[in-house]
Parts: structure tokens; sequence; C-alpha cells
């Protein structure tokens, strides 16, 4: 039961007050079973070790995932190509690094995935006047780098 000018009291109609309360007794629940529990009994002697088990069956093959960073062009451009080409496209993860300096956010686009590769441009934003909307304005310069990663798109290993 809450006391009175407890957070749970002072706050009946609130869905937040519900969870305090149910926090409350939960602790109070965690409390008192505790207290009736009875100490473990010291360890006996340890046994010798048994023989070694056969090893189970294989597992199916986990998904691989390839990870790069590139750096753009002078046209914001930045281009991955995998050592060997793939089995089907990629999803693609990308974020630039750095940016914010001016004010500006820098935003990642995918130009092309296929696979054999990705293709990348990075923009620099910059906000509205008075409006909290970021409108891409340019691209950027050379030399700012894109952590890209790339998943398979369904099934394990398909990379």
């Amino acid at each position: 039961m809450a006391a009175r000018g407890s957070a749970p009291h002072r706050a009946q109609g609130n869905p937040l007050g519900g969870v305090l309360r149910e926090l409350g007794r939960q602790s109070r629940a965690a409390t008192t079973a505790r207290q009736g529990r009875s100490r473990a009994a010291p360890a006996g002697e340890r046994g010798e070790r048994g023989e070694r088990g056969k090893p189970g069956p294989r597992g199916e093959p986990g998904t691989t995932v390839l990870a790069a960073v590139v750096t753009t062009g002078g046209d914001g451009r930045a281009s991955w190509t995998w050592e060997t080409p793939l089995l089907a496209p990629p999803v693609i993860s990308a974020l630039a690094a750095g940016g914010r300096e001016d004010g500006a956010a820098l935003t990642v686009v995918l130009e092309e995935v296929t696979a054999a590769g990705v293709t990348v441009r990075v923009w620099r934003s910059r906000p509205v006047l008075r409006l909290e909307v970021l409108m891409p304005s340019s691209p950027v310069g050379a030399g700012v780098d894109v952590h890209v990663t790339a998943t398979p798109a369904s099934g394990p290993n398909r990379l």
C-alpha cells in the first residue's frame, strides 16, 4: 500500500503512478522472499574429471558481415568494391564521420548497390532559418570518412 505523500499515492490517475506502485510491490516481494531462505551448505570435495564427450554436429554457418571505411572524392562520392562478387546485393548501412563544425549535418545517400559493390554520396545539410528542418544543399568535398557495412539480405551467409 502506498504511503501518504509518496509518488504512487499522489499520481492515482497517472500511468507512471501504476508503474511506481508495481515497482514498490516487486521490491517488497523480493526482499520478503530473500529473508525466508536458508544459507547454502558448504561445498564438498571436487570429484575427478570425466572423459570428454563426442563433439556435436556442426551448426549452420552464421551471417557474414563485411565492413570498411571509405573516403569521399571531390564530388562527395565514395565507392567500395568487394574483393569477390557477392551472390546478391546486400543490405547496406552507411554513416559519415565528422561534420557539424559549421552547424551542418552530414547525410549519406546510397546511389548504387550491386552484387559487386556500393556507391554512396555524402551531402552537407543546413538548417532552414527558424525551422527545425534540414535541407540537403551541397555535396561534401574530398576527405570525409564513411563507415559502410554490408549484411546479407536474407538467409544465413548469402554474401
